[in-house]
């Protein structure tokens, strides 16, 4: 079985899976929910958390459970007709969803899910034996003067812990979902957030009508039953209100309202939200039990914590840059999310601090939602776009240039959480089944507590630093299978290769460096590829053979040094393993816990990163995951900056610390450190070798400064010059005139300088 290491063939097989469970779904067969809920966690277990102890169902069991209540459904259980009686307004309305949640096996029965139909009458359908929550949802719609259908609202009604053994007759109306739940924004001044309206002129322009304070509100809400978990949720945004002449728009801020009938406290309500406001962020999270009246809910701006980071602009010269953030919100225990990304509608200058306003979940809170927002600097790109009829538009693009680590309230404070690289979070169960459910969801939150840390800790600025590399190459080979229009087998083989890599800088955040790497791959000492950037080739065959990789990244600067970054790859293509281990995270902490690569002494210094050898492999379903293995070797030298003059550096691995989605933790203490470099800049060396002899090396040039250890360098110094006090060797020894090499002479006004003595 071939391996494979990329997020587009995840997406791709993702995709498979959901035909097959949309095909599954008009047959009305159970769809699988994977509802791996976890209850609300104390603070503190928050940044301590193991995911050895997640509160889950054990995967092996949820196989079981999937196994045994399909046999119940349509083998030993009885079924029985459920007749839906449904009373709305078929000309303003629409049915768009049916949904039966078996409240013991904890799956869900998508009986309908078709937006827009519109007939009236019964709707029957055929459900096993059980204990059910069912759900209708009712689209409330309107008709665009261009002709088109908008779907305003929804309105949900819901019949709690209906026992279905025997045949069934239920009225439900659109009408009785009458309780209107409202979420408002608040500002840190207490303001409400709103959006303005508009007119379209004549002339085809917008006019204000109305003054807004936001330019977009976006939006995560979920309803949520504690005896099943998560019901539906919904997301999206609303801004301004476009009046078409005489024509004027409902207010889309109802969209992101719930709308429901009258349910027991055994329902929740929750929203998080995220209004951009000039160029400060809003985040609020709200939370309320049962409905029975219409209720608005807003946050408490005490509540809000501050953070503020002065916006660097980075070496990206002739755009426009300007500040973006993603948006998430994410259970714990569970690593399904929403999540959306802004882009601010003006440019943020060099040195403008852009403020984030992050409220937490609510402390009654029993969800345990943690919101977080991901900030980033992007560049605009303008493309102008011919069209057949001769007419041109131009097409604005935003590419992200830095995008910083997650940014969070864990209820406590404002932290910088890290948790890794999404591709790593499924791996494999050695407990196969008949079905192939052999990929297991690992828990993304709490993130990694070795890289959490508030944002007090954080000394420098984000891009001000060399990155480290991650990789991912890897080949694969897949095989799809499907009868033609006359019924004959079909067969079609794709053999292609990934090259990917990323690059994280010193605070996780991610550096676009990426296109301008130049990559070199050789086959048996044969060059085979030159180019630059990640890339994705189609192949006649699979590469067999040694492969060597060197990975290139010249453009860093570092205060008023140049930098790089360069790696070497060796692994074995067309073997058990043929993917080389890799770093995926690495930062450096002082002895005070603050995360910085600058120091006064060596003894302040500790360096941290995290490694693995993963290797993502197709499961009989042709669904991916990653098995991951620690790497056999792991060795790390410094050297003065841009001397390839290499010590070594003793590490130590952490086991308690290990993280799937990061692999196994390393510590380094910088206190051995000697010699002296420019400007105390020195470098880093890793290495890493697997089990099968593949391997990785890459040098960070520069990674971290001791100011005690700093010399300025000058291009020349005679040899007889008469303000020369003492010659030293590059590790700190005193020397004569006669040595030769790399020389620390240091003059009488105090300074001192590096020569190359011959």
């Amino acid at each position: 079985m071939k391996k494979k290491n990329d997020l587009s063939r995840l997406a791709m097989a993702m995709a498979v899976m959901a035909m097959a469970i949309i095909s599954s779904a008009q047959k009305q067969t159970p769809i699988i929910i994977d509802n791996y809920g976890s209850p609300k966690l104390p603070n503190l277990e928050r940044f301590v958390f193991n995911p050895s102890t997640v509160n889950r169902m054990d995967y092996k069991a949820f196989s079981d459970k999937l196994n045994s209540f399909e046999d119940k459904a349509f083998a030993n259980q009885p079924t029985y007709q459920l007749e839906l009686e449904l009373d709305f307004n078929y000309q303003s309305q629409r049915v768009s969803g049916i949904y039966l949640f078996n409240l013991l096996d904890k799956i869900s029965l998508i009986a309908k899910q078709d937006t827009y139909d519109s007939l009236p009458g019964p709707f029957a359908l055929t459900a096993p034996k059980g204990l059910y929550e069912i759900l209708v949802i009712f689209d409330e719609v309107e008709t665009t003067p261009d002709g088109f259908l908008s779907v305003l609202f929804s309105r949900y009604v819901i019949r709690e812990q209906v026992a279905i053994d025997n045949d069934l007759t239920m009225s439900i109306a659109s009408n009785e979902a009458k309780n209107n739940i409202h979420f408002q924004t608040l500002t840190a001044n207490g303001d409400p957030v709103y959006t303005g309206k508009y007119t379209v002129t004549e002339d085809g322009n917008l006019a204000m009508l109305e003054q807004g304070n936001t330019d977009e509100v976006y939006y995560f809400t979920m309803v949520n039953c504690k005896d099943y978990g998560t019901l539906l949720s919904s997301r999206g945004s609303f801004g301004v209100n476009i009046e078409f002449g005489d024509y004027i728009s409902h207010s889309r801020e109802i969209s992101a309202d719930v709308l429901i009938n009258d349910v027991s406290n055994r329902y929740s309500f929750y929203t998080y939200r995220c209004a951009l406001v000039g160029h400060d962020v809003f985040t609020s999270s709200c939370e309320v039990v049962g409905a029975t009246t219409d209720i608005t809910l807003s946050n408490n701006p005490a509540r809000f914590k501050l953070f503020s980071d002065p916006f660097i602009e980075p070496n990206h010269s002739g755009e426009a840059t300007y500040q973006s953030f993603d948006f998430y919100a994410r259970q714990i225990g569970d690593n399904s999310y929403s999540s959306g990304t802004v882009t601010f509608n003006s440019p943020i200058e060099d040195g403008e601090t852009c403020k984030y306003y992050i409220a937490a979940s609510p402390e009654d809170s029993e969800m345990g939602y943690v919101p977080f927002i991901v900030p980033k600097a992007c560049v605009k790109t303008v493309e102008i776009i011919n069209l057949d009829d001769g007419t041109t538009y131009e097409d604005e693009n935003f590419i992200p240039i830095l995008e910083g680590k997650p940014i969070t309230n864990m209820n406590e404070d404002v932290v910088i959480a890290n948790n890794g690289d999404d591709s790593f979070i499924y791996e494999f169960s050695e407990d196969l089944d008949e079905l192939g459910w052999d990929i297991k969801p690992l828990p993304f939150w709490p993130t990694h507590p070795k890289y959490t840390y508030s944002t007090d800790k954080k000394k420098g600025d984000l891009g001000n630093n060399c990155p480290m590399l991650i990789t991912k190459p890897s080949q694969y080979e897949q095989t799809w299978d499907w009868n033609d229009a006359n019924g004959n087998p079909v067969s079609w083989t794709y053999r292609g290769m990934d090259f990917n890599f990323a690059y994280l800088g010193r605070y996780g955040e991610t550096k676009n460096d990426v296109s301008d790497a130049q990559v070199v791959i050789k086959l048996d000492g044969e060059e085979i590829i030159s180019t630059q950037g990640c890339f994705s080739i189609q192949l006649d065959e699979l590469l067999n053979g040694m492969v060597e990789a060197s990975i290139t990244n010249n453009i860093v600067r570092v205060d008023n040094l140049t930098g790089s970054n360069k790696a070497h790859l060796s692994y074995t293509a067309g073997g058990e393993d043929e993917n080389p281990p890799t770093m995926t995270m690495m930062h450096l902490r002082d002895v005070n816990g603050d995360v910085t690569d600058r120091f006064t002494v060596a003894n302040d210094g500790i360096l941290e990163f995290c490694a693995g050898d993963f290797n993502m492999m197709l499961s009989p379903l042709q669904l991916p995951y990653f098995d991951r293995l620690p790497p056999q070797l792991v060795e790390v030298n410094y050297s003065p900056y841009s001397e390839d003059n290499w010590n070594k550096l003793a590490v130590e691995e952490v086991p308690e610390n290990y993280w799937p989605t990061m692999g196994w933790f390393y510590t380094a203490p910088l206190a051995w450190v000697t010699g002296q470099a420019e400007q105390g800049w020195f470098d880093l060396k890793f290495r890493l070798v697997d089990a099968a002899g593949n391997w990785q090396e890459q040098v960070i040039s520069p990674a971290f400064r001791i100011d005690d250890l700093a010399y300025s360098s000058v291009a020349t110094v005679g040899s007889g010059n008469t303000h020369e006090v003492a010659r030293y060797s590059i590790d700190g020894k005193r020397v004569d005139a006669t040595h030769r090499g790399v020389t620390i002479i240091k003059m009488s006004d105090g300074s001192a300088r590096k020569v190359l003595v011959k």
